[in-house]
């Protein structure tokens, strides 16, 4: 591209890409049970369930599709997300897109 004052020689496109990351979670127990177990105690963790936890961090979002399943998406903090899902739920499987 060229316009009449040379500008535009210092453009760059660039790559399309999404901005967030996609988590599918399948949990080894009903996310029902993990609201009642885990977060019985709402003091400790400020939110009653899982995807108020979630929810909780910037920019990341918790969706549940089925009982046990879950898509979280998220600009960043997937990582730390990811690690607390790690230590305290079961998951039968986690991937990441």
């Amino acid at each position: 591209k060229i316009d009449e004052f040379g500008t535009l020689h210092h453009l760059q496109l660039l790559e399309d890409k999404p901005d967030f990351q996609i988590m599918t979670v399948v949990f080894g127990e009903p996310i029902s049970r993990i609201d009642r177990s885990v977060f019985a105690d709402v003091d400790t963790w400020g939110v009653c369930s899982l995807q108020g936890w979630v929810n909780s961090y910037e920019s990341v979002r918790f969706v549940a599709i089925d009982d046990h399943t879950a898509i979280i998406t998220g600009e960043y903090n997937m990582e730390q997300v990811k690690v607390w899902l790690e230590k305290y739920t079961s998951i039968k499987s986690l991937k990441t897109s």
